[in-house]
């Protein structure tokens, strides 16, 4: 690496004061400008046993991913935690702010307002996690980055043929055509994630749940609105599924 020595060593022989000329003079034709900070915004829905809502997040970095290190010397791209700021929207309730932190080391966001608690991790483009609410009652969430336009997130509700009901909410992430979501069952306080594909107007994929049901769904977007069915094939049931854009 003799190369990279020979090209350091001519700054090595500036003295302090030809060094401080070229500050000088690079504050000088930088003007008054400042900076501004890239941010990430994530849009995403939450839901527990008792409520369900859209939540929104801005993180202070162009990017979630730290960046790879050059020749294996890590300590180029150090870790960093930096704020995040972010909207809970209650569906039928208050809208509650957000402040926190992300770790890119570690990859997590927490974040707390109005006595809620979020706690997820970050990979590739997607967040995911766990909350309490001011009652301690336990939920999940999910979030996409991207804009409100790219994601757009979709409050509603499953029914089983037994006329139990409970939040389903999803995103919708028209750059990479997925779906994410959390589903939960306020009759045994089971809240599952759901994954999916989008085609068209069609959005299917599956519920991941706690309780090792194997979950398959289906829905159509028309306009705003959702409608589609769900099949359980562990306990052999099925049902419908409906959404709105969410407010």
């Amino acid at each position: 690496m003799s190369w990279l020595i020979d090209a350091v060593r001519p700054a090595r022989a500036l003295g302090f004061g030809a060094l401080a000329t070229l500050a000088a003079g690079g504050m000088a034709a930088c003007g008054s400008s400042t900076a501004v900070t890239p941010t990430t915004t994530l849009v995403g829905v939450m839901a527990d046993s008792v409520e369900n809502g859209v939540l929104t997040m801005t993180v202070a970095t162009g990017s979630l991913v730290t960046a790879p290190s050059s020749w294996g010397v890590k300590t180029l791209y150090a870790a960093t935690v930096v704020d995040v700021t972010g909207t809970l929207a209650i569906q039928g309730g208050a809208t509650v702010a957000l402040t926190g932190t992300y770790n890119s080391g570690t990859h997590v966001i927490e974040a707390a307002g109005g006595g809620y608690t979020f706690t997820g991790t970050v990979a590739g483009n997607a967040l995911s996690g766990t909350f309490t609410n001011p009652d301690s009652v336990t939920g999940g969430f999910t979030s996409k980055a991207g804009s409100s336009t790219s994601v757009v997130a979709y409050c509603g509700a499953w029914t089983d043929d037994s006329y139990h009901t409970g939040p389903w909410n999803v995103t919708t992430d028209a750059t990479d055509k997925t779906v994410t979501g959390v589903a939960a069952d306020p009759h045994v306080s089971i809240v599952a994630s759901i994954t999916g594909t989008i085609s068209g107007d069609s959005l299917s994929g599956s519920v991941s749940s706690s309780d090792g049901h194997h979950i398959g769904w289906l829905m159509i977007l028309s306009g705003t609105d959702l409608t589609g069915t769900y099949t359980d094939s562990t306990s052999v049931s099925s049902g419908g599924l409906t959404g709105s854009k969410c407010s």
